[in-house]
């Protein structure tokens, strides 16, 4: 397994090149003994975590692991070269579909291409890809926030009738298994989630009656579907009235983007992704990263399952990019604030260590009755694809 070390060049020069030498001899030395000893049944390959610590030690830059690049700061770079300019997840979306919106235009005789969103609160996402020439697959399960999508994709339709035959609805819970039904509590917003949780609290069970039957929501059964089976062609999209058009699209060969914002229910949304990740099916996959949350409704610890889902691209040859940390409007302090903006302070080279790093600033900068901590977005792109530049700044 070959192992590089990018770093910035420190005074002396010779005293880093030399220790890069040694660190890339000594693990090409190890991988070497660990092939050669496998074939004796004798196991001393390091752990990704062993191999992890080892390189990173030589450097306090970026770092590649065999031919996985860690958490790149490309984006983070040029978001705060711009005075802190806001570059949310809406708008890496924007700049994807306007990048695959160029590539059609060079090829008008070719396929349309197509772009998932998984959990949405509105159509603006999908629209935004059916506008810009895609197949747009929404999956959201909130009995509430689905009829609200629908009825606003009917509105757009009736401006231009052209976009019925390129919005793809599904009323499912994207998850690990395609069988049975999980609990879903519905409320038609943002926080709209798997499971009888108390999201604001961090805890099992409803939320406080004080927070009056609007907050509240109800849990209702919605059935679950592995976004394989909808990405390989074994699930077509709900058949509803004025967008008939839809209920039939060409079948999929590949994924353009995705984007996957589940309040937590990601590591379980990923769990059946397997297969279109495996075959990098999907160029650029975008997914909120709340460890928090994903403790919360998945019961595993906090960061075994955040780590799990970047381990996962990482082992199918994807480069991640970390995005700016967010906190509800709640949570947020001027210095919480400030240590948010400082991105340089974050351990990129290492996945378990910047996952601890966000659940610390929780405890770093509390809030009175604030419990939902810090997340952040990644953005994930496939080997042989084109990088996204950052260009959308503001409200899109």
């Amino acid at each position: 397994m070959a192992v590089k070390s990018l770093y910035k060049k420190r005074k002396p020069q010779k005293v880093g090149l030399y220790c890069t030498v040694i660190v890339t001899v000594l693990v090409f030395s190890i991988a070497f003994a660990g092939l050669f000893s496998s074939k004796k049944g004798i196991n001393t390959s390091l752990s990704q975590e062993q191999l992890n610590e080892l390189v990173s030690s030589s450097s306090s830059g970026s770092v590649v692991v065999g031919s996985h690049p860690l958490l790149k700061n490309d984006f983070l770079d040029i978001i705060y070269s711009k005075n802190g300019g806001i570059y949310a997840a809406e708008n890496v979306w924007y700049d994807i579909m306007m990048k695959g919106k160029e590539i059609m235009k060079e090829n008008p005789n070719g396929d349309h291409l197509r772009a998932f969103e998984v959990g949405a609160h509105s159509s603006d996402q999908t629209l935004i890809a059916a506008r810009a020439g895609f197949h747009a697959y929404c999956v959201e399960p909130s009995p509430k926030s689905f009829d609200r999508i629908y009825k606003q994709v009917l509105d757009a339709v009736t401006k231009d009738q052209s976009l019925a035959s390129y919005v793809h609805l599904f009323q499912v819970a994207a998850g690990s298994t395609s069988e049975g039904e999980v609990d879903f509590r519905t409320m038609g917003g943002t926080g709209d989630h798997v499971g009888e949780f108390d999201m604001w609290n961090m805890k099992a069970g409803n939320p406080p009656k004080e927070f009056g039957e609007k907050k509240i929501g109800q849990v209702v059964k919605v059935p679950s579907k592995r976004l394989d089976d909808i990405m390989y062609n074994k699930l077509k999209p709900n058949e509803l009235s004025g967008l008939e058009a839809g209920s039939n699209p060409p079948a999929i060969d590949t994924v353009f983007a995705l984007k996957v914002d589940t309040q937590g229910f990601e590591p379980h949304v990923f769990d059946g992704l397997t297969e279109a990740i495996k075959h990098r099916k999907i160029q650029y996959i975008m997914t909120e990263y709340w460890p928090n949350g994903m403790g919360l409704l998945t019961g595993r610890d906090k960061c075994g399952a955040a780590v799990g889902i970047l381990t996962q691209l990482l082992d199918a040859g994807y480069t991640l990019y970390a995005l700016p940390l967010a906190v509800h409007p709640k949570g947020k302090t001027m210095m919480s604030s400030q240590a948010m903006r400082d991105w340089k302070s974050r351990p990129l080279h290492d996945l378990k260590a910047d996952c601890e790093y966000i659940l610390e600033l929780e405890k770093r900068f509390p809030v009175e009755d604030y419990h939902m901590g810090f997340w952040t977005d990644f953005l994930a792109v496939a080997p042989g694809s084109d990088p996204i530049v950052p260009t959308t700044f503001g409200t899109i």
